[in-house]
């Protein structure tokens, strides 16, 4: 159903994915683009499922890696750069747009998480995106570091921060800290036992994924606001798929950021944490993303 692909970023890194052929005839197809979490590769946490499921109902989708992250090329491994990725993204548009049997005029996001914060913010500044749909997003680094982040612990992280700032000067290599920990003492991008409990079930269907980033993508993250601009998505239509019981990207949050967003848009809440939309409810996340694609795509 898809063929191995890659493309170079305009500064010359190359990015490695997939690109699923919708099924049907050999009309040319409106795409999707697609891309995973934060540290997540293109066998994890079921983006291929996502992708089989837009692609059997017709579309096309481009499904890739973020530099520095499982097939694609980039310096520093497992560091997540978020206006990087952002412009990554713009690039991948650009490499479907010229690709044979899409319409390049139809060309929508997807995104989950971490790339749902992207889909965001490129559909906001990038007027070739014709239709959006997120789910669970990261709308707001500043507000979500404020709900995982412990007070008491505030300050020591950030003097973690600091000293791996320092440290990169001095030559020193990056510090490193995990995606997910099975201890909630101790400092990961995701403390939730939840986020645990999905790794620990799904991990081994990865060849690629780590446990691991750097300790500077915690840091951009926390300055990483992709719904500052949402409000210029519209007249294109938005929807945001929230899970009633997300501690990860909590639903006030991506509420109050859909809230601020133009029509057309629609808002649908699916019973279950943030991890349960990449499973437990895949069918009802994907449906209500494909419908919104198939009516406005």
């Amino acid at each position: 159903m898809y063929s191995e692909i890659s493309f170079q970023a305009a500064d010359g890194t190359t990015l490695r994915g997939r690109l699923y052929s919708g099924a049907g005839d050999e009309a040319a197809k409106p795409l999707i683009i697609l891309t995973g979490g934060i540290s997540s590769t293109i066998d994890f946490s079921n983006h291929e499922g996502f992708s089989e499921y837009f692609a059997n109902a017709g579309f096309s989708v481009l499904l890739y890696d973020h530099r520095n992250f499982g097939l694609s090329d980039g310096a520093q491994r497992q560091e997540v750069l978020p206006q990087q990725q952002v412009e990554d993204m713009r690039d991948a548009i650009t490499f479907a747009q010229m690709q044979p049997g899409i319409d390049a005029e139809r060309i929508g996001v997807w995104g989950s998480s971490f790339s749902g914060g992207h889909a965001i913010n490129v559909a906001s500044i990038d007027h070739r995106v014709k239709c959006v749909s997120v789910q669970v997003p990261f709308v707001s680094g500043s507000q979500t570091v404020a709900r995982q982040v412990r007070p008491d612990f505030l300050a020591m992280v950030r003097k973690m921060w600091a000293g791996d700032r320092m440290g990169r000067m001095a030559g020193q290599p990056p510090l490193m800290m995990p995606v997910v920990t099975e201890n909630p003492m101790e400092p990961a991008v995701m403390p939730m036992a939840d986020a645990w409990t999905h790794t620990v079930a799904h991990q081994g269907k990865s060849k690629t994924w780590e446990n691991r980033v750097t300790v500077r993508s915690m840091e951009l993250a926390s300055t990483y606001e992709p719904a500052a601009l949402i409000h210029m998505i519209s007249p294109r239509p938005f929807q945001m798929i929230i899970g009633s019981t997300d501690r990860v990207t909590t639903p006030d949050i991506a509420q109050a950021a859909f809230d601020r967003a133009g029509y057309p848009k629609n808002l649908a809440i699916v019973e279950g944490g943030h991890f349960d939309l990449y499973y437990d409810k895949f069918d009802e996340a994907a449906e209500l993303a494909l419908a919104w694609f198939k009516k406005h795509l």
